[in-house]
């Protein structure tokens, strides 16, 4: 047992070494979520953002707000900054996930003015989009 703990710790500090502590600044949970809405060409959409810490990724999922929304379900990757304590979220699409006809990848570009509860911004790179609110889900 004596002989693998410096391989752990080699490890450990490895790992430490990869990953980027500002998505995880006070944060003790493992898979953060917000809920809310955006806006583009389609009309009011629903959106779930999913931050995975051990990848520093977050998906985003779509999905109509009402039954008789014209709104696609789908979801794509995202990469960039979400401080899980408030600040500036900028976030830019990777690759889809499940990417329904007609539809592209957009980014987000935001603040949280009240400790990473809240963030509203703007939509990015999207044809007639404009402005998204979400609000964090506890568990």
């Amino acid at each position: 047992m004596k002989n693998l703990l410096p391989a752990i710790s080699a490890f450990f500090v490895i790992m430490l070494s990869c990953f980027d502590p500002s998505w995880a600044q006070g944060s003790n949970f493992n898979a953060p979520t917000w809920r809310g809405s955006y806006n583009c060409i389609q009309g009011n959409t629903g959106l779930t953002l999913s931050v995975d810490l051990s990848t520093q990724t977050a998906k985003f999922e779509f999905y109509p707000l009402r039954p008789t929304d014209p709104v696609a379900r789908g979801s794509f990757f995202l990469r960039g900054r979400l401080p899980l304590k408030g600040s500036e979220m900028v976030l830019e699409p990777t690759r889809w996930s499940s990417q329904p006809p007609g539809y592209t990848m957009v980014g987000l570009r935001g603040t949280s003015y009240d400790g990473g509860v809240t963030y509203q911004g703007r939509i990015t790179g999207g044809t007639a989009c404009s402005t998204f609110t979400l609000r964090r889900v506890m568990p």
